[in-house]
């Protein structure tokens, strides 16, 4: 029998379940996530069901008439790699559509080869290939002006975790906001590229210290 795989949106009480997903993937929710993000815009989720059973979702909130930011971009350990993901996110998109879409993603794979190549004295594409695999490992990026400025990886182990690689070059899209981490001792834990289908958009980066969530921007 042929798997049935639809997409419809997702209902309020869903949105619990991509939480708990998100938690599984190491993001560190919010415990008053759900209900905040719902409130955002609850048109805005999906979920997609194999033979009635759900195993991805994806949140592509609208703001006003011209923003949208993706999110909470989850395929459930087991259905990986079988198209399940991109259908959902085709889809998603589609509802975007006309609009200036923002996420916080991946680094495609050749320009993370390519930085790595700076630091690492020789090519070695087949180990970070599966090095970066979500599946057993979490890599996150940063990027600033389209432009690759940090990359780490971060692996289970036998006691706690490790990082490594962790690249960074030094940042400076807001100074005050690393003076102010120096000056506290804080160190950086987590990562992501913010990348948007349009325009950066025109706002006030000086004032910028840290965004409100990864899943809605």
């Amino acid at each position: 029998m042929k798997p049935s795989y639809t997409i419809r949106p997702m209902r309020a009480h869903e949105l619990t379940l991509a939480i708990e997903w998100a938690a599984g993937e190491g993001w560190n929710p919010g415990l008053h996530d759900a209900a905040c993000f719902y409130a955002a815009d609850p048109t805005g989720f999906f979920v997609g069901e194999l033979n009635g059973e759900a195993i991805s979702g994806i949140s592509a909130v609208k703001y006003g008439t011209h923003f949208g930011f993706v999110g909470l971009y989850i395929v459930k350990p087991g259905f990986r790699g079988q198209g399940y993901g991109l259908q959902l996110w085709d889809y998603a998109l589609a509802t975007l559509a006309g609009r200036n879409i923002a996420l916080d993603g991946e680094v495609a794979f050749a320009e993370l080869l390519a930085y790595d190549a700076n630091l690492f004295p020789a090519s070695r594409d087949t180990f970070l290939k599966a090095w970066i695999d979500p599946l057993i490992h979490t890599g996150f990026g940063v990027k600033v002006a389209d432009k690759l400025v940090g990359f780490a990886v971060l692996r289970e182990c036998l006691q706690g975790y490790k990082i490594g690689p962790m690249y960074a070059d030094i940042p400076e899209a807001n100074p005050l906001a690393l003076a102010l981490v120096q000056n506290y001792n804080m160190q950086p834990i987590f990562e992501t590229a913010r990348m948007y289908t349009g325009p950066f958009p025109a706002v006030d980066i000086d004032k910028l210290f840290g965004v409100t969530s990864l899943e809605l921007g």
